[in-house]
């Protein structure tokens, strides 16, 4: 019974066990000691409809990790099953957030000048735990979105301390196989709006979601909606390769034939200068925490946006993680790595 001890960890049944205990006995026989990471793969039937030959030769290739696609893999692997997620320190910086270090350079977004969500919200303003931050190493940006956003949705009718979902929990115990295997081998992100509908303990009515794209992104004021039910979900969001660096400024409209890959991020906060409103996203790079747009940059973004109205009082019977850094041990930086929405 070598699946057993992990049936709380993992969160597995009776059936996983049985089924992953068949399976592994067929392409190992009864005798092999096997890693944690091995015994995983199996637990979660990853490539169970596939041949044993074709199993065990895909694993024991990610196990050894001989290219660098597949080091990226077994990285990402490790991650899920040992690692989880971390909150690094923040060495030789007298500053508490990345957004009191951006604040501190562009004072633009200082509070007289700006709304800005976690910061002035009637229901977020004060609150010491309003502020959440993470870094994507990885393909992840689909379920970091989701998981600031509903931190912030919640936090808006709780005084007491809100967490965050803890995501390396989450794929490890609720992920279904076949995810899982093209989150580690082909670090393939997924649909935030999805995602962020799954992991909400209030299911929104469809009367209660705002989506706005093309026209009537164009037409919508969103300063108001910020005010009203606080942070959206930015979805969709198509990277030009001039998005990618350390420029925290995207304005006006453009044209690129061939993007890089789709984002997601939060819409935070606006400002107006001369009378046209330009809005702050919250943004998963550490070389670019936060963005700055204009509407048009958004359109030309194929951008959509999601504002969810329905209360969310408490969070979903998922790991939490309280830290207010959280930082995802997946390989390479996100800004150089960008895997596309589905």
């Amino acid at each position: 019974m070598i699946f057993t001890p992990f049936a709380e960890e993992w969160k597995l049944e009776a059936s996983d066990i049985e089924r992953a205990e068949k399976l592994f006995a067929q392409d190992y026989g009864t005798e092999k000691t096997s890693s944690k990471l091995l015994l995983f793969l199996y637990a979660k039937g990853i490539l169970a409809k596939k041949s044993s030959v074709i199993r065990k030769a895909e694993f024991e290739d990610l196990l050894n990790g001989d290219s660098v696609e597949l080091k990226k893999a077994f990285e990402r692997l490790t991650t899920i099953v040992n690692k989880g997620e971390t909150s690094p320190l923040r060495l030789n910086i007298e500053t508490d957030s990345a957004f009191t270090d951006f604040v501190a350079s562009h004072s633009e977004w200082k509070e007289e000048n700006s709304f800005v969500v976690f910061r002035d919200h009637e229901n977020l303003k004060g609150k010491s735990h309003a502020l959440v931050e993470r870094f994507q190493k990885s393909g992840l940006c689909y379920m970091h979105a989701c998981v600031v956003i509903q931190h912030y949705l919640v936090a808006m009718n709780n005084d007491k301390e809100v967490p965050m979902l803890n995501m390396a929990e989450y794929l490890k115990k609720y992920m279904s196989g076949k995810r899982l295997y093209q989150q580690i081998w082909s670090n393939k992100g997924g649909d935030s709006f999805d995602f962020l509908e799954s992991i909400l303990k209030q299911k929104p009515k469809s009367e209660s979601i705002i989506t706005l794209s093309n026209k009537f992104l164009a037409q919508t004021e969103m300063d108001n909606l910020l005010k009203s039910y606080g942070p959206a979900l930015v979805s969709g969001f198509a990277v030009a390769k001039h998005f990618i660096g350390p420029d925290w400024q995207h304005l006006g409209d453009y044209e690129v034939e061939n993007f890089e890959g789709r984002h997601a991020m939060v819409l935070v906060g606006y400002r107006v200068v001369d009378g046209k409103r330009l809005y702050l996203l919250q943004n998963w790079w550490k070389s670019k925490p936060y963005v700055e747009v204009d509407v048009d940059y958004l359109l030309s973004s194929k951008a959509t946006i999601h504002f969810i109205t329905e209360k969310q009082l408490e969070m979903a019977d998922y790991p939490t993680n309280l830290q207010v850094l959280v930082e995802c041990e997946f390989g390479i930086d996100a800004s150089e790595n960008f895997i596309p929405e589905n």
